[in-house]
């Protein structure tokens, strides 16, 4: 358990990480890694670099099961940023003028992160069209058909699309690759990396502002709606009871992923399919229309083509155009 100084030290940091990306899920992660980490009688001055290396390979929930590079690369981000973070929070010193809380080479130093293996996954055209075809037409289903295809149509994380203001999304001028300007249906939002009051903007697909215009009427929200409601919100279970629902709370990523599970099942789709299978798809069937690398990675919004290059030759595989000229001179040569 922490000293009073180191506890102030991580609440700050914690409070840091929402001032840079308000990502609620990240905080939850970081947090839950350091109460772990420091629980028991454990001072951060005196952790050593076997002790993280221990952590980082140490189940949480006790069954025994060998810990995920992801996760191990998780844990060391987050006891790294910690401890940057603490040699930049100052303290009182003995003079009275201040000083950094951490005056050491971090325990971090050196260690390696894990290569994590890349695992894309996108639908194929049936298996989209055996998923969509999965959701029923009630006001559930529209919700999540609307949450869905805006998320394909898209190309955006869940957590980005999940929380959605009605006033996110507005009418505006878009300028086409040909310099033509026109009038187009645009939505706001909250990207990965972004600061706290940070947004980007990009045209929204007729398919998807229909579809989200059909929840909200069927919902019967839309004459009521609000510019700082949220988009898409939970409905009460259908044999009724729990908890009262919060009207001006967004529909959480984790029921968004529960209710992706359910149509998968439904469709009979292989499990290994996720709601971020959708980016995946999106990013593969545009580069199949339109083969523009810059322009996949303008919607995807990746710092680096680079990123682009590998999420396509992944998704779509290297053409060999070679091999068809090979077979045309020798393709009976080893019959």
């Amino acid at each position: 358990m922490l000293d009073a100084t180191w506890q102030a030290c991580l609440d700050a940091f914690v409070r840091s990480l929402s001032d840079r990306s308000g990502s609620q899920h990240t905080i939850a992660a970081y947090r839950s890694v350091l109460l772990h980490f420091f629980a028991g009688s454990r001072h951060p001055e005196d952790v050593t670099k076997q002790e993280i290396l221990d952590f980082l390979r140490l189940p949480f929930s006790g069954r025994g099961n060998e810990v995920a590079p992801a996760t191990r690369n998780l844990r060391i981000t987050a006891i790294s940023s910690f401890y940057r973070f603490a040699s930049t929070y100052t303290i009182p010193g003995l003079t009275g003028r201040y000083v950094p809380l951490f005056r050491y080479a971090s325990p971090t130093l050196g260690i390696v992160r894990s290569k994590v293996p890349r695992k894309y996954h996108a639908f194929s055209q049936s298996e989209l069209q055996r998923f969509f075809a999965a959701i029923p037409d009630d006001r559930r289903g529209l919700r999540d058909r609307a949450l869905f295809a805006t998320l394909f149509w898209t190309a955006r994380r869940v957590s980005e699309i999940v929380n959605l203001l009605y006033g996110d999304i507005f009418e505006g001028i878009v300028v086409d690759p040909d310099g033509t300007t026109r009038q187009a249906w645009l939505y706001r939002w909250h990207g990965k990396g972004m600061a706290k009051d940070e947004y980007d903007v990009a045209e929204l697909a007729l398919p998807a502002k229909k579809a989200i215009d059909a929840y909200l009427e069927r919902s019967g929200r839309l004459a009521t709606l609000e510019v700082d409601d949220p988009v898409f919100v939970a409905f009460p279970p259908r044999t009724g009871g729990g908890w009262p629902l919060d009207p001006y709370k967004p529909l959480g990523r984790d029921s968004a992923w529960r209710r992706f599970k359910v149509y998968l099942r439904e469709a009979g789709l292989s499990r290994a399919l996720s709601p971020h299978s959708l980016r995946h798809t999106a990013a593969r069937m545009r580069y199949t229309v339109s083969p523009n690398v810059r322009e996949v990675q303008q919607i995807l919004r990746h710092q680096s083509i680079a990123t682009t290059d590998i999420y396509l030759h992944t998704l779509i595989g290297t053409a060999d155009p070679v091999a068809k000229l090979l077979e045309a001179r020798y393709g009976d040569l080893l019959l």
